[in-house]
C-alpha cells in the first residue's frame, strides 16, 4: 500500500469514527438542514431582499444578505430540531442503534469524499504520476470517478485525464 492508499483509508475511517460518535439522526439532519437552507436562501432570498430595499442600497449586497440571514436562519431552526430529536432518541433508549447507523453513514460520507476527491484529482495530472497509478485503491474509486464523468456535459468531460 502507498501513501495515497493510507490517506483514503484514514479519510474514511475517520468518518466511519465521527459517524459512531455523532450518530445518524445527527448526521442525518445536519445534512437535511444544510440542504433545507440552501433551498429556503435560494428560494425565498429574492422576497426578503426587496424588504431591504430601505436599509441597503447596492441590490446585489442586498440579495446576499438576504440570502445569508435565511440561511443562517435555517440552520439555527435545523440545530433545534437537531436537540429535540437527539434528546427523543436518548430517552427512547434508541441511542445505540443511532450510533450503528451512524457508522454506515459515516462510511458511506468516506466513500463519497474520496469519490469527489479522485474526481476533482482528474482535473489535474495526478492520474499520471507513479503514486496514482501504484496505488491499490485508487483504481477501484477512479471507475466510479469515471462512471460519474459520463455525465457531465463533453465540453466539461473533456478536461478529465483518466
Amino acid at each position: 500500500m502507498t501513501l495515497i492508499d493510507f490517506a483514503i483509508v484514514t479519510i474514511i475511517a475517520v468518518l466511519l469514527v465521527l459517524g459512531l460518535i455523532w450518530g445518524f439522526v445527527k448526521i442525518a439532519i445536519a445534512l437535511g438542514t444544510w440542504i433545507a437552507a440552501s433551498v429556503v436562501s435560494f428560494s425565498f432570498a429574492p422576497n426578503l431582499s426587496a424588504s431591504l430595499l430601505t436599509s441597503i442600497d447596492s441590490p446585489p449586497m442586498r440579495l446576499a444578505a438576504a440570502m445569508g440571514l435565511l440561511f443562517i436562519l435555517t440552520l439555527m431552526v435545523g440545530a433545534l430540531v437537531s436537540f429535540l430529536v437527539r434528546q427523543f432518541v436518548s430517552k427512547t433508549g434508541l441511542s445505540g442503534l443511532d450510533r450503528v447507523l451512524g457508522m454506515g453513514i459515516g462510511f458511506s460520507l468516506g466513500l463519497v469524499v474520496v469519490i469527489a476527491l479522485v474526481f476533482v484529482a482528474g482535473l489535474t495530472n495526478a492520474p499520471e504520476y507513479a503514486w496514482w497509478q501504484s496505488s491499490l485503491l485508487i483504481e477501484r474509486f477512479e471507475t466510479l470517478a469515471t462512471w460519474l464523468q459520463g455525465y457531465l456535459p463533453d465540453d466539461v468531460a473533456k478536461y478529465f485525464t483518466y
